[in-house]
């Protein structure tokens, strides 16, 4: 949308909060079946072992043609991250957004950090914008191959004109 023209299609994705896992199934498979949605943002990062659970009953619910990306909000450490999402990458997820804590640029080594697990795992890594120096902060998220894929919000960003140089990048 601020970019210029990527997809001719944009998924809008169903946002769903971490619930149990089978309670997650449930809503996963009503919002398919009843309202025709094909992605979803789910959150997790509680514990890796009920998340993983919640992958896959998710997964199983829907099946293998709705696109499903999981925001894990920084809840794991670096190894427990790529241990985890390795298990979770049989459920084939289109991506994993924020896997381990740390903002920049309090924590400059997020960024090494999420690099490492993009490398280690293969599945997409979606990084946030954050904070005033956005366009330093998505340079370096390139330079580093920290992350696949980038949530802008505008308000975070500095504003339009900024959304648009963080873009061009």
């Amino acid at each position: 949308l601020w970019g210029g023209r990527l997809h001719d299609p944009i998924r809008v994705r169903y946002w769903m909060c971490t619930k149990s896992p089978e309670e997650m199934a449930a809503e996963a498979k009503r919002a398919v079946e009843e309202r025709g949605w094909r992605a979803f943002k789910i959150k997790l990062g509680t514990d890796p072992r009920t998340d993983l659970e919640r992958v896959k009953l998710v997964r199983d619910a829907v099946g293998d043609d709705v696109e499903l990306g999981f925001d894990i909000n920084g809840a794991y450490g670096l190894s427990t991250a790529v241990r985890t999402l390795k298990k979770m990458a049989r459920y084939e997820p289109s991506h994993f957004e924020e896997p381990v804590p740390g903002k920049w640029p309090d924590d400059p080594g997020c960024l090494d950090n999420m690099a490492d697990i993009r490398r280690e795992v293969g599945i997409p890594i979606e990084a946030h914008s954050h904070g005033p120096n956005c366009l330093e902060y998505v340079r370096l998220l390139v330079e580093k191959r920290a992350a696949d894929a980038l949530h802008l919000n505008v308000s975070f960003a500095g504003g339009v004109l900024e959304v648009k140089r963080v873009c061009a990048v």
